[in-house]
């Protein structure tokens, strides 16, 4: 049985094996939320429409038919974390890092190098210990960044998420800042590095419409991420063919930590919205620059180009671009294989004294 199935079947396991007095109350609930969701589609619709002709008029959105194939070397980097434990406050943060690295073009065999290990965090010292996971994988994901860009190989890099990550500030921001400017820094100099951002939660290019452009519907859009879909969806009704993607925005421009603080560290942060075709995931791609993107706009249109045509290139219909796809994949740690990991430390850490005994099983 495949793995989505067995999840499908546990999930259908798990909604019989709740109480019906419970049920019968959740799914009127959902059925009215779910009206109220339709409603509200149904607004976004009719709003697309003006959305769209105002920006038309503006020359806004873009399209880029003619790929030319490169042999060029590209490669693919992600991150992915597990927490287990918690009792008494003892977390275990199983983390992994992976490389793919294609050399000589699309065709190549990829090579791949996987960083992984295990870092305890006591929540007494740090309370948030989910964020905690995450800048200890970030950390190794910079360190990969970083021992790329050092062996001066030109490249394409992407990255699986946006470059400024966490997109948010943290109480240990200044050094992990530091750390990751060094990395970025170090690999742009000989490559293009892009950022592919797969679930988007800001409003930059909402903001950006009704201040620039008088666009005052984009305001009913949740998310960027929403107002795209609903954008890109209703241009590809016109049977557009080839890549369709929006201009580029400087997020350095912004007054928000902690792009602020990159842009201190050297680091500028430009951004769009990229579909290869109508059936392709909608993403944010983010590209760094050690230079003010204002002051050589030649340059990033330059560098934005070649990113149209790598993306363009290395992404298969239906599918994430494949550097990242096999990054993903590579990394993935599941749920179920730390907790065997932790079940592991635990047994390891069994002794003959019966009151310890006690104590490791209701850690588990």
């Amino acid at each position: 049985m495949e793995y989505e199935e067995l999840k499908e079947r546990l999930k259908r396991i798990e909604f019989n094996k709740t109480e019906p007095e419970t049920l019968i109350q959740l799914i009127d609930s959902a059925q009215r939320k779910g009206e109220k969701v339709q409603g509200e589609l149904k607004k976004l619709r009719n709003l697309t429409e003006k959305i769209i002709e105002t920006l038309n008029q503006k020359d806004y959105f873009k399209l880029n038919k003619n790929v030319i194939e490169n042999k060029v070397v590209a490669i693919g980097i992600d991150g992915s974390n597990q927490l287990v434990g918690g009792i008494g406050g003892k977390w275990y943060c199983f983390w992994s890092v992976a490389m793919i690295i294609f050399k000589d073009g699309i065709n190549s065999i990829p090579g791949v190098q996987v960083s992984a290990g295990i870092e305890e965090i006591d929540e007494q010292k740090n309370p948030n210990v989910m964020l905690e996971a995450e800048i200890g994988m970030l950390t190794a994901e910079s360190k990969a960044i970083l021992n790329w860009g050092s062996r001066g190989i030109e490249s394409f890099v992407f990255i699986d998420g946006p470059i400024v990550d966490p997109p948010f500030s943290f109480h240990s921001d200044r050094e992990y800042i530091k750390y990751r400017c060094r990395a970025l820094k170090e690999c742009i100099k000989n490559s293009i590095v892009i950022g592919c951002v797969k679930k988007v939660r800001d409003r930059f290019f909402i903001d950006i419409m009704k201040e620039d452009y008088g666009i005052k519907e984009v305001e009913n859009f949740p998310t960027d991420q929403h107002l795209m879909l609903f954008l890109f969806k209703k241009l590809r009704q016109r049977n557009l063919v080839g890549s369709l993607y929006t201009p580029w925005f400087d997020l350095s421009k912004l007054d928000l930590a902690p792009y602020k603080e990159y842009k201190k560290e050297g680091i500028y942060v430009v951004t769009f919205f990229y579909e290869k075709e109508i059936n392709s995931n909608i993403l944010r791609i983010d590209v760094p620059f050690d230079f003010q993107p204002s002051e050589n706009i030649a340059l990033v249109e330059l560098k934005i180009g070649k990113i149209i045509n790598a993306l363009d290139q290395w992404t298969y219909p239906g599918q994430d671009p494949l550097p990242i796809l096999l990054a993903h994949e590579k990394c993935n740690i599941r749920k179920g294989a730390a907790e065997i990991l932790y079940e592991e430390i635990l047994t390891k850490s069994k002794s003959l004294d019966p009151l310890e005994q006690l104590i490791t099983s209701k850690m588990r």
